[in-house]
């Protein structure tokens, strides 16, 4: 989409300008071309990596215990999750393309799709719902925690969405 390409330059831009100073200046002049590719790709690279992890607006993230924690950014006006192959996000353990999370005006709604069985989000069973940071949502035996970066309150949530 538009908004991952402006996001991506914004990351890209620095780190190629950047990295191309440096090879210019301490590997080019010096012959190290291999030694200055990898510099240079790390570099882009890392820029690439920071500036979409810093622009995020909300994604959901395992919830596991190790340090790398698989992560999916809700950048898209619709974003499915089932064990179908044409699903955003990909589960075994749940039939078809069971729910999805609509981007409502800034906010993010959990709908489940007709004749499925309702999501546990926060414990309790749910076939719509208005998502806020922290809400955990329980795809078969994994769990998801629902982040984003602007803040909203419950009791404000029902005159908004409607």
């Amino acid at each position: 989409s538009l908004r991952s390409g402006c996001k991506a330059f914004v990351g890209l831009a620095p780190g190629v300008l950047l990295s191309g100073l440096g090879f210019d200046l301490f590997f080019g002049s010096k012959g190290l071309y291999f030694v200055g590719s990898i510099f240079l790709g790390t570099c882009i690279g890392t820029s690439m990596g920071l500036s979409m992890d810093l622009l995020k607006d909300s994604w959901i993230e395992e919830s596991t215990i190790s340090f790398l924690k698989p992560q999916y950014i809700l950048e898209m006006e619709e974003f499915s999750v089932g064990s179908d192959e044409q699903c955003d996000m990909t589960v075994s353990d749940i039939p078809g393309c069971h729910f999805v999370i609509l981007d409502r005006d800034e906010f993010h709604v959990l709908e489940v799709q007709p004749n499925e069985s309702p999501v546990i989000v926060s414990r309790e069973r749910f076939r719509y719902h208005t998502l806020v940071e922290g809400d955990t949502i329980e795809i078969g035996n994994r769990t998801w925690i629902y982040h984003t970066r602007l803040a909203h309150i419950r009791d404000s949530l029902t005159e908004a969405v409607t």
